[in-house]
């Protein structure tokens, strides 16, 4: 296969010489075009994202809420490839959520643990009482 003729006259591609250049052309487009996806694909792999499905039951303590409306912010800033849905649930219907599969995380009180759950205590809450004899005078009081 002939590509080109050389002589004092110059220098000409032949027909199978300009197919063998447009085909190294491709291929030095498509080198190219795969390093810029490669690079794309390692940025991708450093950043962290996706959807989670957050549930929590409507009477939380008010430093829960503060906390946890500082950590969602703070995900998003950090990875703004993070979404976050928040469904507000009963206990029981919660439970069979992250059961079945329908929610990734729970928060609320919970009297019985599900085996196929694993449960990370977010806060612990402690409640007390005192009581005066003489008065009759009575205090519950939640820390």
């Amino acid at each position: 296969m002939t590509l080109c003729h050389r002589g004092r006259a110059g220098f000409k591609l032949t027909e199978d010489g300009a197919a063998v250049y447009e085909a190294c052309l491709g291929f030095t487009e498509s080198v190219a075009s795969f390093q810029h996806q490669l690079h794309y694909i390692k940025q991708l792999d450093s950043v962290h994202g996706g959807h989670i499905r957050l549930c929590l039951i409507d009477q939380m303590p008010k430093f829960f809420y503060d906390a946890l409306r500082q950590r969602l912010a703070s995900s998003y800033r950090e990875n703004p490839l993070i979404h976050f849905s928040i469904d507000v649930q009963s206990p029981e219907s919660m439970l069979e959520k992250l059961v079945s599969n329908e929610s990734d995380i729970g928060v609320g009180y919970f009297g019985s643990f599900p085996p196929l759950l694993t449960f990370q205590p977010a806060f612990v809450e402690k409640k007390w009482s005192a009581a005066d004899a003489s008065t009759g005078f009575f205090i519950t009081q939640k820390d």
